[in-house]
């Protein structure tokens, strides 16, 4: 992965301004030990989505442990890397597990003349809950009084309003 600096993003945003792109868009999806970029929109100043062309430029990435090394990248590979580099470096684990997805949106410039960048990431999680039950809770187990529970209690007071009901409608038909 490329070793992101100021000079390496302001050199990779005067190349996209050259092409006329004023923003893109990061989608990024990760679950299971696995993440990935899926999508980069760019857009021009007009806030038109469009395909930028597969032109390169020089990178200098470095590989663990490796002396870094000069190599040539599309603009789209080079953008993705920043995307990950962001990922990494926000430090939330989007890709265990049940994983997260989400958004980068970057501006080359904004009023101000920096650029701005807003990621948002969802994480997701499973959650579980747990509820105990015993003999006592169970009118085919308990000894004595017992304990029911609310959904057994309301099922048991439906059903003698019904049996109620039934009773009525009977000695009325009678």
């Amino acid at each position: 992965m490329a070793d992101f600096t100021k000079q390496h993003v302001q050199n990779l945003f005067a190349q996209l301004k050259l092409l006329n792109v004023k923003e893109f868009r990061i989608n990024f999806e990760g679950s299971g030990d696995d993440g990935q970029i899926d999508e980069i929109e760019f857009y021009n100043t007009n806030n038109e989505t469009f395909n930028i062309p597969i032109d390169t430029i020089s990178w200098v990435y470095t590989d663990y442990g490796q002396e870094p090394k000069e190599t040539k990248v599309t603009l789209h590979k080079a953008i993705e890397d920043l995307g990950y580099s962001m990922l990494d470096e926000a430090g939330h684990d989007w890709v265990n597990n049940d994983g997260g997805y989400g958004t980068i949106d970057v501006l080359l410039e904004g009023e101000d003349g920096k650029p701005s960048v807003h990621m948002e990431i969802n994480i997701r999680y499973s959650t579980e809950d747990q509820y105990d039950y015993d003999d006592n809770n169970f009118s085919m187990f308990a000894q004595g009084e017992h304990l029911k529970t609310e959904q057994r209690q309301l099922r048991d007071k439906m059903m003698a309003e019904w049996a109620e009901q039934r009773a009525k409608e009977n000695m009325e038909n009678a």
